[in-house]
């Protein structure tokens, strides 16, 4: 029976020797699971379903590390391990410092490595046994604490439990370690002192742990990835709140700072940044700073009712910010503008020295407003005049009308005004370029008063109102210009077939004021009582004349005193 088995064990090597090693790795890792245990790097406990080379837990890195042995004969997996199976092999004769197990795993990311393992030999097998430890499989160097000395029993004597391996074992990716030989003695020591061939050497419960390091690499990119400026300080102040909560140093566990790296990215993605707060800001002030008359009535309570759903929508994230600006601005791009104004029947009503009364009418309700200039500006400019220099106030805005009268006022006399209409009714409509010449101040009329206006038209004032009406005149003829190239139409100046009378009124009021200043400063009782003075004035121009050009200022004076004495 024996027999029988040693021949199937010794075909099952050959076929296994023959067999791809894919197949024999795939095999490996479909039949071992790994430990649960995350401080567990690797072990070894043959159990009696699959006991033989292959590690029996650890971490990934060590999933497919095996143990042999260097000088012995082949090994069994087959015999009494402590409470499975173990590994076991004869051939330890004269295997003093040349015949040990060996082992080879990584300790990558861990530190504190500590060693457990059970051995046990038969009577004839090899006694006495250490451990020693290399990172490159060349130099070897002991682990204290590690001598055992076997004996043929339940696994009692051969035992080590957590022996801590030196530093340079910590966080390597190459860690050897071997149980060696350290004496040719034999276990029962009673015929013959030495280890014969036969005598065996079993091994079993090989566990090595270790702590896991911490490594806080992605915990400090996290922290790095935000800057405060660039987020809103309400924003900030709650996400500083989980950085707070989750500090992390290399006291903790990885796990723990597994756990606090993603808490602070689920913070940071809800933090809200100030171009997310400033476009929302943004979006909303346009919003409500539209005007319902400048839209149709349809797209404008679509608007409405799309607005206040969006201003109802949550802000708490910077993804919910950003939706609640797209839902106003798409409420915003969606309205339907009013079709512009459309301007006809541009008239200079009248024009006299330093004002004129502009009028049109619009196809429906818009402001009026005249902009103008005394030079031409055959295209619109980008400013709120469109490059003319002057412009009236805007009246008609509520309500707003389609007749259209403004007074321009404080105009130059004898000057040629280019003007436009302007009337705002969404969108602004600018009416063509038109001309009128005001009218030149009469010589007998330098020191009169402007004419009153009497006909009905909009006042150019601080505040909309409406002015008394001007003397109606003449209705102004405009026509195109001949020189201008860019067809802009000119009115004929203003001019009246009757002659303007002469108004005595202003010359009557000097006289009278001119008396009165006489009055006032003796001049007149001078003119009626000073006879002497007038007579040498008239006999002797001369020589009164003289005198006054040579008289001292004190003889002046004098005769000033004496003229002043004779008047009174």
């Amino acid at each position: 029976m024996k027999k029988t088995l040693r021949k199937f064990l010794i075909y099952l090597l050959a076929v296994g020797m023959l067999m791809p090693t894919w197949l024999v790795t795939g095999m490996m890792s479909a039949t071992h699971v790994k430990a649960a245990d995350p401080n567990t790097l690797v072990e070894w406990n043959f159990p009696d379903d699959t006991a033989d080379a292959i590690a029996d837990g650890g971490i990934t890195e060590n999933q497919s590390k095996v143990i042999t042995s260097v000088g012995t004969n082949d090994i069994k997996y087959s015999y009494d391990g402590v409470t499975t199976q173990s590994a076991r092999t004869t051939g330890w004769d004269g295997g003093n410092g040349l015949k040990y197990w060996l082992v080879e795993i990584s300790t990558l990311g861990y530190k504190n490595i500590k060693l457990s393992s059970k051995q046990k030999s038969s009577d004839t097998g090899p006694k006495d046994f250490k451990v020693q430890y290399s990172v490159d499989s060349v130099v070897w160097t002991d682990v204290s604490g590690s001598i055992v000395s076997n004996a043929n029993d339940k696994y009692i004597q051969g035992v080590l439990n957590d022996i801590v391996l030196p530093t340079v074992c910590n966080d390597s990716p190459h860690i050897y370690l071997r149980w060696i030989m350290i004496s040719n003695l034999r276990v029962d020591q009673t015929s013959d002192i030495l280890v014969a061939s036969v005598g065996s050497s079993q091994i079993d419960d090989i566990k090595i742990t270790g702590e896991e390091i911490t490594n806080l690499t992605a915990y400090d990119a996290a922290l790095a990835a935000v800057n405060k400026s660039d987020y809103t300080i309400a924003s900030w102040t709650i996400y500083q709140g989980v950085v707070t909560t989750n500090v992390m140093t290399t006291a903790n566990t990885q796990p723990e700072v597994a756990a606090a790296t993603l808490a602070i990215v689920t913070a940071q993605n809800n933090l809200v940044t100030n171009a997310a707060a400033d476009g929302l800001a943004a979006a909303t002030l346009a919003a409500t700073s539209e005007i319902s008359n400048d839209y149709t009535q349809a797209s404008w309570n679509t608007f409405s009712t799309a607005v206040i759903d969006a201003l109802a929508l949550d802000d708490t994230t910077n993804a919910q910010m950003l939706t609640k600006t797209t839902a106003i601005n798409t409420a915003i791009a969606n309205l339907v503008l009013k079709p512009a104004p459309v301007i006809t029947n541009e008239t200079v009503k009248s024009a006299n020295t330093t004002s004129a009364t502009i009028t049109w009418t619009t196809d429906h309700a818009a402001t009026s407003r005249v902009i103008y200039d005394t030079v031409s500006h055959g295209s619109l400019g980008t400013d709120n005049n469109y490059g003319y220099a002057f412009s009236s106030f805007t009246f008609d805005t509520t309500p707003m009308t389609v007749d259209h009268s403004v007074i321009i006022m404080d105009l130059t006399p004898g000057t040629k005004y280019y003007f436009r209409t302007v009337s705002y009714g969404s969108p602004e409509q600018v009416g063509a370029e038109m001309t009128f010449t005001t009218a030149e101040i009469p010589v007998a009329q330098v020191a009169a008063p402007a004419p009153v206006v009497e006909e009905a038209a909009t006042i150019v004032s601080a505040a909309p109102a409406k002015a008394q009406a001007a003397a109606p005149q003449e209705e102004q003829k405009i026509e195109t210009s001949s020189d201008d190239s860019n067809g802009q139409i000119k009115g004929d100046e203003t001019s009246s077939d009757e002659e303007e009378k002469v108004n005595w009124t202003p010359w009557i009021v000097l006289f009278v004021l001119i008396l009165l200043a006489g009055a006032a400063t003796g001049g007149y009782f001078y003119w009626f009582n000073g006879e002497d003075e007038v007579k040498a004035v008239v006999k002797e121009p001369k020589k009164e004349e003289k005198k006054v050009e040579v008289a001292p200022k004190n003889n002046v004076k004098k005769a000033n005193n004496k003229k002043k004495q004779k008047r009174w």
